[in-house]
């Protein structure tokens, strides 16, 4: 909707010939391009660089620059081009920037008064949508996020490998896996209580996250137990990543109360695609009997397929 109406914007021979629209992420606080219009061929697009570099971001306002021949523009304009003139609109929710609007024309002085108060009218109606659109994004991502621990659901984890195994396919790349579980859990529940418990998964939780990369991810699959993909890595290197999570968790204390601080410890397996299985389920069950076996071995340690 938004770039139909913005291209309705079109008079005579003047026209808006690149838009670009950023949704901006809150928590992580970076934009994400969700729209793109550019009508000047394979000419090379700019990096957007960040928002601590974005004028529109940091004054939550709009920025025109008429004709960039003659006038300074902004060393990280997205098209990078050297005539014509464009625009920088920050789009504002409940007191916070919500997305930037970046609009490229190559005529100079396209946007004139009149233009931009078109484009103020229509950031205005278009803002409720963009909000919704936040909402919805949200939405979709609590549906795929483990409450309690923050870390990635079963549900997405379906989703992530079946594209996982797709690339490794391709481009004949590793692909890893590794099945945690916390040792003696129920007793450690039981023993200290619920909210111990909870505790415990989110240190794990945490210790999973520490020693990861952002390319890998990590899963509550289900009570105590936990898997982390690591997509183009070998066993042996998941060996590595697996031993520092194993590491972290016996190392770090868990604290009830003021004064009593407990330890758990994890038993992990591993295995690799398609070395050990050629299939999402194969490689579950095949990291599953090796961190069985890392169990019945005497616990806190790691096997591999």
């Amino acid at each position: 909707m938004l770039k139909h109406y913005l291209l309705s914007l079109i008079k005579g021979d003047a026209k808006i010939n690149v838009i670009y629209f950023m949704n901006i992420d809150p928590s992580k606080h970076y934009a994400e391009e969700v729209i793109r219009h550019n009508d000047l061929g394979s000419q090379e697009i700019n990096k957007f660089p960040g928002l601590d570099k974005c004028k529109a971001y940091i004054y939550a306002a709009t920025f025109v620059v008429n004709d960039l021949s003659k006038e300074y523009a902004c060393p990280f304009q997205r098209f990078g081009a050297v005539s014509g003139s464009y625009c920088c609109a920050a789009i504002n929710i409940g007191g916070s920037t919500a997305g930037i609007l970046h609009l490229y024309s190559r005529h100079s002085n396209f946007f004139t008064d009149d233009i931009k108060e078109t484009i103020d009218s229509f950031i205005a109606l278009f803002a409720p949508v963009v909000n919704n659109m936040r909402l919805l994004e949200l939405n979709k991502k609590l549906a795929l996020i483990d409450p309690l621990t923050g870390l990635y659901n079963r549900r997405y984890l379906e989703a992530f490998m079946g594209k996982q195994v797709a690339i490794a396919d391709r481009n004949n790349q590793p692909l890893s896996m590794i099945m945690l579980d916390i040792d003696n859990f129920k007793y450690f529940n039981d023993t200290n209580g619920h909210e111990a418990g909870d505790m415990a998964l989110r240190s794990v939780a945490h210790a999973i996250g520490k020693n990861i990369r952002v390319s890998d991810i990590g899963v509550r699959y289900g009570g105590e137990e936990f898997i982390i993909v690591l997509p183009n890595t070998d066993k042996i290197t998941a060996l590595e990543v697996a031993e520092r999570i194993r590491i972290t968790v016996e190392s770090t204390p868990i604290t009830i109360g003021r004064e009593k601080r407990m330890f758990v410890t994890a038993s992990l397996g591993i295995a690799a695609y398609s070395i050990d299985a050629n299939s999402f389920d194969a490689l579950l069950t095949k990291a599953d009997n090796a961190l069985y076996e890392a169990k019945k071995t005497g616990k806190n340690r790691i096997c591999m397929a």
